[in-house]
Parts: C-alpha cells; structure tokens; sequence
C-alpha cells in the first residue's frame, strides 16, 4: 500500500524574552511581541524598576498572550518587561546615573531636557517605531486600593474595569506630573495612556486570578468598532500579498 507523506507539525517556540537596546547602566531592555497586524498595544513594566509585584504580572501576561489562550486576531502587543532593569538589578527606583525616569520625559513645553534618562529616549524611540494605538503601564501603587489612570480615549474601558476591582480612577492628564510618561503620552496626543497600578501587598500566587481578566480587557476593551477595522485591514494585506505572490 501506498504510504501517506506525515504531516510535520513543528511544536510552539517557548516563551522567551528578546534583550534590546541597553540602560544607562548597558544593561538590557526585555521585550516580546505577541500577535498579528492590526490595533497594537505596548506594554510596559514599572518606570520604577524597583517593582518586583509589577514586573511579575508583566511576566505572567506576556506568558499568557504567548500561550494563544487569547485570540488576537487583528491585535498586536509589544511587552517590554520593565523600562528600568538598572532599578531592578539594583532594587532601588534610580537609573545607573540616579535619575528617577518618570520626571524625565518631554515636560508641557514638548522639550526634551539635554540630561533626558537613556530609558526615556528607548521608550520614545519605540513608540515612534511601534505606532501603537494605546499604552499600558503597569505599577503597584502603596494603597490598598489599586488606582486606573487613563487618557481621554480609553476613560471607558477604565471605568468598567475600575467598578469590577473597586480601583479608583483619574482621568489623565489631571494630576499627572510635567515631565511624566502619563503626562507627556496624554497631552502630545502620540497615544492613548492608561496606568494600572495595583496594590503593592497583593501576593505574587494571586496575582494573574485577580488582575489577568480585567488586564486583557484594558488592552484589547472598548475600541471594538477600530479593532475590527484594524484586523479587516490586516486580512486585505494579506490577501493582497497572497494575491501578487500568485503573479
């Protein structure tokens, strides 16, 4: 009998995070883009790097958007695991040269100060690269209610997501410091903001339970009609690639 050529299927790469671009202490930034074409989201771990509750939640989401247990048709997230592995390395909240990043962004003038934090310039230079659609910053705040800060364009989506967890919400850019990432992202209109800062007490192991639903709506919530958009104009690029590969 004629014997059937066996299907190869090759096993899902594991997770692993892709070092770029180096700290003011050369060391590396983390990152993983997870998903296809269409609305982009970048994530970003503690501007404080001294943030270990954070920096776990990051890891587990980048995890499970790598898993494909979310459907991300039309969606794509950059994760960059913290913006200060000087911090982090060194468990403090400065740089290698003792700068605090989140008052070294462009202050309302749209200046960049000539001692502007190397991590600043990196996270500037993504998001001129990415385009994403929304930012997601993610802390831990010392309250013992967790705190949703966002922009004008994700202000929805915010507010759902702060009445299921009882989180206080601040609409940006009210409040937010000139010289900060929150502020600077909210005012020069680059893209949407929105902080998700929880309570720095909430143990590790319970985490993802508490966070991970109400996370995923923030990056993929509210904006469905720009969404579908984003992943019809996706399916059109392909088709047309697919189309002039047939030429």
């Amino acid at each position: 009998p004629t014997q059937l050529p066996m299907l190869r299927l090759d096993a899902p790469k594991p997770f692993a995070w892709t070092p770029i671009g180096n700290t003011t202490g050369n060391r590396s930034f983390q990152a993983v883009t997870i998903g296809d074409e269409g609305y982009r989201v970048l994530v970003i771990g503690s501007v404080a790097g001294n943030d270990p509750v954070a920096i776990e939640l990051v890891d587990q989401l980048a995890r499970h958007l790598h898993s494909g247990k979310t459907i991300l048709g039309g969606f794509q997230s950059t994760v960059i695991r913290t913006l200060n592995p000087d911090g982090e390395a060194q468990q403090k909240i400065l740089n290698e040269k003792g700068q605090y990043i989140n008052h070294g962004f462009p202050r309302d003038h749209g200046i960049a100060d000539a001692n502007q934090p190397v991590e600043v310039t990196f996270l500037l230079n993504q998001i001129q690269t990415l385009q994403p659609q929304r930012l997601i910053h993610i802390r831990t705040i010392e309250s013992p209610q967790g705190v949703i800060a966002a922009s004008s364009g994700c202000q929805r989506v915010a507010q759902d997501v702060a009445d299921w967890l009882r989180f206080r919400v601040i609409n940006l850019p009210e409040t937010a410091v000139s010289g900060s990432l929150e502020r600077h992202l909210a005012t020069s209109g680059r893209c949407e903001v929105l902080t998700f800062a929880i309570p720095a007490t909430t143990k590790k192991n319970e985490l993802w339970d508490r966070y991970g639903d109400s996370l995923q709506n923030l990056l993929m919530g509210d904006d469905v009609a720009t969404r579908e958009l984003a992943r019809q104009k996706a399916e059109q690029s392909s088709a047309s690639i697919r189309d002039n590969g047939r030429k």
